[in-house]
C-alpha cells in the first residue's frame, strides 16, 4: 500500500510540474539581450521554453525576426481572448538573422498581454 501511495504521489507531482508554463517573470528576466558574445542564444530559448507560439518575419528588415511565447501555449488571438478574463504573460524577443553567425537575442520585452501590445516595437540592444 505504501508503494502505491508513493507512486501515486510521484505521478501527481509529475502532472503538476509538467502542466506549468515556464513563461514566468523570473524565467523571462534571465533572457539577456546583447551582442553575439553576451546575448542569450535563440536555441537555448527553444530548448527551455519550447517552440515559440508566434513568429513575425520582419520585412523588408531581413536581418531580424521576432518570436513570442505565451504562458497559455496558444497563439496571439487565442491568448488575447483569454487575457480578457485572466492575466496572460508573454516573452517576445528579436533575434539577428545572419547565417554566418549564431542566432542570438538582440532585444526582448515581457509582461502581461494587453490589446495594445505591439511586438514590432521591441527595443534592440545597442
Amino acid at each position: 500500500m505504501k508503494k502505491i501511495y508513493i507512486l501515486f504521489s510521484l505521478l501527481v507531482l509529475i502532472l503538476i510540474t509538467s502542466s506549468c508554463s515556464k513563461i514566468k517573470k523570473h524565467n523571462c528576466e534571465r533572457v539577456i539581450a546583447g551582442d553575439i558574445n553576451t546575448g542569450s542564444l535563440y536555441s537555448e530559448l527553444v530548448d527551455f521554453f519550447g517552440e515559440p507560439n508566434e513568429r513575425y518575419f520582419l520585412s523588408p528588415d531581413v536581418n531580424h525576426n521576432t518570436y513570442v511565447w505565451f504562458d497559455t501555449n496558444k497563439g496571439y488571438d487565442e491568448s488575447l481572448e483569454i487575457a480578457k478574463n485572466k492575466k496572460v504573460y508573454y516573452l517576445a524577443v528579436v533575434t539577428n538573422l545572419n547565417s554566418s553567425k549564431v542566432v542570438y537575442v538582440q532585444g526582448k520585452m515581457h509582461g502581461y498581454l494587453t490589446g495594445d501590445t505591439n511586438f514590432k516595437e521591441i527595443p534592440l540592444y545597442v
